[in-house]
């Protein structure tokens, strides 16, 4: 018996409920994000980062997110991002001071650590959340501030 090719494009495309609890979990419940929120997702085209930017729009926040070339930031744009940078080419910081007025983002989520935690610090607001989802580059960290 053959799958559903419904079912068949889910396994293809990576797709797993995996990255919804994941991404539930550290922007919702931990972080606690809110509409009207600002939120930094750090690896924007991830699985864990695409969907971020989904829920993070539905629930009425604005989304910034950082991505490696121009065609990973336009997908992360179509997919509700207002703001992509393309970290190999920009640097985010200035983009994300402009884009907030100079006040940084309420939430930061980052999947990707190493080189970004020391600019992603200054990013932060002072009463900020920051959560760290198993890093590409170096040993994942629990929370480093909360509200």
């Amino acid at each position: 018996m053959s799958a559903d090719p419904g079912i068949a494009l889910i396994h293809r495309s990576g797709g797993h409920p995996g990255t919804f609890f994941t991404v539930w979990t550290n922007l919702f419940q931990r972080a606690r994000l809110m509409a009207g929120e600002t939120v930094l997702i750090h690896g924007g085209s991830s699985g864990i980062g695409t969907t971020a930017i989904q829920l993070a729009r539905a629930f009425g926040a604005r989304v910034f997110t950082t991505a490696g070339s121009a065609a990973k930031c336009a997908a992360c744009r179509d997919l509700g991002a207002e703001l992509a940078i393309d970290y190999r080419a920009d640097d985010f910081v200035p983009a994300v001071t402009a884009a907030t007025g100079g006040r940084g983002v309420d939430v930061i989520l980052d999947m990707v650590g190493g080189p970004y935690v020391r600019a992603t610090s200054r990013r932060s607001r002072s009463k900020g959340a920051w959560y760290r989802s198993r890093s590409c580059r170096g040993a994942a960290l629990r929370s480093i501030c909360s509200r």
